[in-house]
């Protein structure tokens, strides 16, 4: 279930050679930019995003950028009991630890998730 913790470990430092989640940048400021001599590397932190689009824009090269604030998921069928069930289970003791979890892995710490505990 927390396998998505380690995501960044399996596909960006062991294919890459970059390691994103150290960089301070991106608890601090909400994005990170990483480079080697074959590939260039952009980490926006979602929660930012709105306010991140001018630095998502410079990284592809555009002048301008336009992200729609629209949530799809809302209107998908059945999101809110999606959501409800996410809900329920997040109040639970698992649920609780697998918070904790996520906020004192390597990912979270990065994203300064352990920062709302």
């Amino acid at each position: 279930m927390l396998g998505p913790l380690t995501w960044f470990d399996r596909e960006i430092s062991e294919v890459f050679g970059l390691d994103m989640l150290a960089a301070a940048e991106l608890r601090e400021r909400g994005w990170v930019e990483r480079s080697n001599d074959w590939v260039d590397i952009q980490l926006l932190r979602f929660e930012d995003l709105a306010s991140l689009v001018p630095q998502l824009a410079r990284f592809v090269g555009l002048a301008d950028l336009t992200l729609p604030r629209k949530n799809v998921t809302a209107v998908k069928p059945g999101a809110s009991d999606v959501a409800g069930a996410w809900k329920t289970v997040v109040a639970t003791p698992t649920g609780q630890a697998c918070a904790r979890e996520l906020r004192t892995s390597a990912y979270g710490l990065a994203c300064g998730y352990d920062r709302l505990a």
